[in-house]
């Protein structure tokens, strides 16, 4: 039981619902888009806005492989309390980091679709499409995840307890 005014412990499916929020925004905002296009829905975008975009994607995500799961270490000896909370915001920075190296995709297309004449809605959707499957590898809190972030935390010989914090013990 935690003292009164301190935070709850946050667990997985804690970072799983605030991923899928995260992540649930485009579709609003894709939502309030139809009614930004109204009568322009259909149009293509030129071809270098979708190159753009992708060429965004391509390096975003390449960034998020080299530095969206770095954290500092656990010391070894550290005692298990402080390692948990270390652990729990160093995971919660992480999965924010991952985020908002994805996010830019779909903000860059956003933008290009309101700088150009023609596409804006197709090239927001493009953008999406692109973003989408990054954002569900890596800012949906996976094994995988837990696992690189873990072996992070713990690269200099300290334990993170990083799987007990989450409640998701192995």
């Amino acid at each position: 039981m935690t003292a009164p005014g301190t935070p709850a412990p946050a667990s997985l499916q804690t970072f799983r619902t605030l991923a899928w929020s995260l992540m649930g925004a485009l579709v609003v905002l894709g939502a309030a888009l139809v009614f930004v296009y109204d009568g322009r829905l259909g149009e293509e975008p030129e071809l270098w806005t979708g190159a753009v975009v992708v060429i965004a994607a391509v390096v975003l995500l390449t960034l998020i492989g080299a530095v969206g799961y770095r954290t500092a270490a656990i010391v070894a000896g550290t005692p298990e309390e402080q390692a948990r909370t270390t652990s729990l915001r160093a995971f919660q920075t992480a999965l924010i980091l991952r985020f908002a190296l994805c996010e830019p995709i779909v903000l860059i297309a956003l933008v290009l679709g309101f700088v150009t004449d023609q596409g804006g809605f197709l090239l927001y959707v493009v953008g999406v499409a692109v973003a989408a499957p990054g954002m569900y590898v890596h800012v949906l809190p996976s094994e995988r995840a837990v696992a690189r972030i873990q072996e992070s935390l713990e690269r200099e010989g300290g334990l993170s307890y990083l799987r007990q914090a989450l409640g998701a013990d192995a």
